[in-house]
């Protein structure tokens, strides 16, 4: 028996089999749609944890040797301004929604360290519930494609019934 968590919001398992064939497909674009946004936020956090990395890993080039030497500093994305790097052991971070801080080296690494764990933690719980999605669909689809077959299948009966009685077509 094919069972799903919840069906409308109401609780409680529900039988798929139960289900009609409408029912099924509103089902299966549903959570289609939430496998889509699952993936989505996964593959936005992995862009996130990889950001994350090449700052933690562009610490270790603060060196004491580096200092007095000039380097581009970047203003945007793609637009980059000549400057002096002045202390090598101090950084300014982007601590989210447009707030930077200054920070030594150690609390930098500190910082980014606890950032990508939170967003690994983040990723392993969103790729739970996408692995539970994914069954999920998985079992409506054979329930869906059961249903279609034996519909198909009383149809084709029906037409075998209806050649064999006289007078009818």
């Amino acid at each position: 028996i094919f069972k799903m968590a919840t069906q409308g919001g109401r609780g409680g398992p529900v039988d798929l089999a139960q289900l009609h064939l409408m029912e099924l497909e509103k089902l299966k674009s549903q959570v289609e749609q939430e496998c889509s946004l699952l993936t989505n936020s996964v593959n936005q956090l992995k862009a996130i944890q990889q950001k994350l990395n090449n700052s933690k890993e562009c610490l270790v080039s603060f060196k004491p040797e580096s200092e007095d030497k000039q380097l581009l500093v970047p203003l945007t994305s793609s637009m980059y301004a000549p400057g002096l790097l002045k202390d090598s052991n101090k950084v300014i971070v982007d601590i989210g929604t447009g707030y930077y801080v200054e920070k030594s080296i150690a609390e930098a690494d500190a910082f980014f360290k606890r950032r990508i764990q939170h967003v690994n933690v983040q990723i392993e719980k969103i790729e739970g519930v996408l692995t539970e999605k994914r069954k999920l669909l998985e079992a409506v689809m054979m329930v869906h494609q059961a249903k279609i077959q034996m519909l198909a299948g009383s149809m084709q009966s029906n037409a075998g019934v209806m050649k064999r009685i006289p007078g009818k077509v």
